[in-house]
């Protein structure tokens, strides 16, 4: 017989015999759902046929939360959410202009099930971030306040100031900061508008009238300054971590001390707090310190 006629005898032999090997193990324990034991060379951690589930608490956790967005919430206000019903599984939200995808994943990163929002539902946002645009705020100098007005404009976190008399100008620069070299944080808008004590100042106008008529209308849910929060592209939030990307492409990633709240500023949207515990400043582009944010929670009402 030909050499080249045994070396294929050999060979197929051989292939024959890898083929029946691999065969027998992965029959051998019939009740495995592992089907990539089947297949050498495919890494165990990507299942191939083999659905991604979640126990049952966690999918109800998880529906919690979507309808908890669902309502029909006029803001601002606060709701809650206890996180602590994920366990090792983590909610990513993709947000567009069409609204937000909320995204049930594993702690490997492997999907689960997701859900769209209509477009009328609520657009996930972040306390956190730098602001872009324009910054609005009530007139702090008139009794009476109306409508709010731009005082200033945001490009690439930098502000150009926007003033209606030199009295605002005096206010807002005293209180804010406005200026071309500040970067106006989301985080910063916040705290002037639930944290901030107003209560011993005399900024606006001279006298105490303006102040108390500020604490009256954060009393009543009115917001001094908006936005106070900024929309990303995307958030991912576990059990204890939180972290956001943002459409210039910078992130922030922080712990989860929220006390499991959510700010809803507006009917349409519905925030994630950046939080950190290190320092003395009350705010950053991570978000707020959970010490003054804690104020926050006691003077914001409640979503209904």
């Amino acid at each position: 017989m030909p050499l080249v006629a045994l070396i294929t005898i050999l060979l197929l032999t051989i292939g024959g015999l890898w083929i029946a090997y691999i065969i027998f193990n992965g029959l051998r324990d019939s009740t495995s759902t592992d089907v990539t034991q089947l297949v050498p060379g495919i890494p165990q951690d990507i299942p191939r046929g083999v659905a991604v589930v979640a126990p049952k608490e966690v999918m109800d956790g998880f529906n919690e939360f979507i309808k908890l967005l669902e309502k029909d919430t006029v803001g601002p206000c606060i709701a809650k959410f206890d996180w602590s019903k994920l366990k090792d599984f983590q909610v990513e939200m993709q947000i567009d202009d069409a609204g937000t995808l909320f995204i049930l994943r594993n702690k490997d990163g492997q999907q689960v099930t997701s859900v769209p929002t209509h477009p009328s539902k609520k657009k996930m946002c972040v306390v956190g971030g730098s602001v872009d645009g324009f910054i609005q705020a009530y007139n702090l100098v008139e009794p009476g306040y109306g409508n709010p007005t731009p005082v200033g404009k945001v490009v690439d976190g930098k502000v150009t100031p926007i003033y209606q008399s030199s009295a605002e100008q005096k206010n807002f620069e005293e209180m804010i900061g406005l200026n071309s070299n500040s970067m106006n944080l989301a985080a910063q808008l916040f705290y002037l508008n639930w944290i901030k004590d107003y209560s011993t100042w005399s900024l606006f106008g001279g006298t105490l009238a303006n102040d108390n008529l500020l604490t009256e209308k954060r009393r009543s849910g009115i917001s001094f300054f908006t936005p106070d929060y900024v929309v990303p592209e995307r958030i991912v939030v576990t059990k204890d971590s939180f972290t956001a990307r943002f459409k210039d492409g910078k992130e922030i990633s922080t712990g989860k001390n929220d006390e499991n709240y959510l700010y809803v500023p507006k009917k349409s949207s519905a925030c994630i707090f950046g939080t950190y515990n290190t320092g003395l400043r009350n705010f950053a582009l991570e978000g707020s310190h959970v010490t003054p944010l804690k104020k926050a929670f006691e003077v914001i009402n409640k979503c209904n």
